[in-house]
């Protein structure tokens, strides 16, 4: 208790003394109020039900998982990541498959579009909760659905080539950490733009696009370390399901990332303009 109550006053001595600490603390406190863990949890399913189309539009053009061979999907996520693993695996149902290329391209564009716009509306929930936004239906989600799919595929695949030349050799990691922060920052603010923000300008979000810049080259980290290898003990006990477990930790983690950033922007705005914190959600 005494450890517990030293710790409780150091943390308010903290915030007392950084502005910028005391908002996080109360951007944590909102988020926990509002459910920010079950926002996060349906993001990540969402963007679990559009990495699947997305890894069998990317196996079936070009083929990204056949240079992997017959390695295991723990090396594949270690020199490629996660994303590439996925794809590894759905490689090996389209050589299973007899569908034509042509019918697998479409197929995986209309599934990518379907799961896209459902993230976006998920997406746009997590965001109207943290800015206190009234809820309003918007006309051009299929057009947002589009957008975010294009973006999304751009940025794994950014991210796939740069793990893998750092996997190829670790001098590249002085300048894939650099390359990862601004790929998955500016893929994330030109994003943010789209989904509900007050009417904040751009520079508003950019406390939120840090964090999850950051975070997300800490996740690298964390698949190498720890969710790769996972990925090969997982079904050994479970199966499929254990892969799919693995895959659904890393996704919600980075859905984690993304709530905790619009909660983070949203208390910054606020503190900014001097209106007073929000109550619940209810």
């Amino acid at each position: 208790m005494r450890t517990r109550d030293d710790a409780l006053r150091r943390v308010d001595d903290v915030r007392a003394q950084s502005a910028l600490v005391d908002a996080a603390l109360d951007a944590a406190e909102l988020d926990r109020r509002r459910a920010g863990s079950l926002l996060a949890g349906g993001i990540a399913f969402r963007v679990f039900l559009w990495l699947l189309p997305a890894a069998l539009l990317v196996a079936a053009i070009s083929g990204v998982a056949h240079p992997a061979g017959a390695m295991s999907p723990d090396r594949v996520a270690r020199s490629l990541g996660l994303a590439a693993a996925t794809a590894s695996s759905v490689d090996a149902a389209i050589q299973r498959s007899d569908r034509g290329a042509a019918v697998l391209v479409g197929i995986s564009i209309a599934l990518m579009l379907a799961a896209s716009t459902s993230l976006v509306r998920a997406l746009r929930v997590a965001h109207v909760v943290a800015w206190d936004e009234p809820f309003r239906r918007r006309g051009s989600l299929v057009r947002d659905g589009a957008i975010f799919s294009a973006c999304l595929l751009a940025m794994t695949l950014l991210e796939t080539a740069v793990t893998y030349l750092r996997h190829q050799d670790p001098a590249w990691i002085l300048l894939s950490v650099p390359v990862s922060v601004a790929v998955v920052g500016g893929g994330w603010l030109g994003l943010s733009l789209l989904l509900p923000h007050a009417g904040a300008r751009w520079p508003a979000l950019l406390p939120g696009v840090a964090l999850v810049a950051g975070g997300h080259v800490v996740m690298q980290v964390v698949t190498v370390l720890y969710l790769a290898p996972k990925l090969a003990r997982a079904p050994a006990l479970y199966g499929a399901l254990g892969s799919a477990a693995t895959l659904l930790l890393w996704l919600f983690l980075l859905s984690r990332l993304l709530v905790a950033s619009a909660f983070f922007n949203a208390t910054l705005w606020r503190r900014r303009r001097g209106s007073p914190g929000s109550g619940d959600a209810s």
